[in-house]
């Protein structure tokens, strides 16, 4: 999609990462242990690497396990790259590591809020979706796209004017041990979300399907 619409920008909105190994709650994968992490992690950073300019890598839940285990000696930013150290210089200064779980995206410089897109991780969800994302654009009257829940799906916030989007996510759900059990937690939604800067445009994508939405 990236070469095909010549995308040269990409914003991983937290948790590229699992690291079960690393956490007090989940039970530990021997398929899933940060050996086999940070191997796959570099493999998959390799080949955005050669689609984009440039990686924004934002603050996941799941990714600060590391800082986390870490006491705190690194900031997020740094142990993060640390995780990705053996790309080389060179390509570790094309991802832009942040120690927030927000960024903006604004057509122009100065435009405001609610011509521009707020893109987090926030620490919490719902298991209705689009729920948080309409209550973030009441809060920073803007454009929301947010991760962290798993669905895929897009709408309008409360004002019937700002979208709200739900990124999902890239991931196989069968290869993550505590969702093969007896859970609650919601379906997870492959997808994937781009802006078209020049037509207004915000579409999202999941297998089988494709929708899309203007700004009013």
């Amino acid at each position: 999609t990236a070469k095909n619409k010549k995308i040269k920008s990409l914003v991983i909105a937290g948790d590229m990462f699992n690291m079960d190994a690393l956490s007090r709650f989940e039970p530990k994968q021997d398929t899933a242990n940060l050996e086999t992490e940070i191997e796959s992690g570099i493999k998959v950073a390799s080949t955005l690497l050669k689609a984009f300019d440039t990686i924004y890598f934002l603050k996941g839940n799941h990714d600060v396990r590391l800082t986390k285990a870490l006491g705190f000696t690194l900031s997020f930013s740094n142990s993060m790259r640390l995780m990705f150290g053996s790309l080389g210089e060179d390509l570790l200064n094309k991802i832009q590591f942040s120690n927030l779980d927000h960024m903006w995206v604004k057509p122009y410089l100065d435009a405001p809020s609610y011509q521009s897109f707020y893109v987090c991780h926030p620490e919490s969800y719902s298991q209705v979706a689009l729920t948080k994302g309409k209550l973030l654009s009441d809060k920073f009257n803007a454009n929301i796209i947010t991760a962290h829940s798993h669905h895929c799906a897009v709408g309008f916030a409360r004002d019937g004017k700002k979208v709200v989007a739900e990124a999902g996510g890239i991931f196989d759900s069968t290869k993550t041990e505590y969702l093969q059990s007896s859970t609650s937690y919601p379906i997870w939604v492959n997808g994937f979300c781009w802006l078209e800067r020049d037509r207004g445009l915000l579409r999202l994508q999941f297998p089988g399907d494709q929708w899309m939405y203007k700004e009013g």
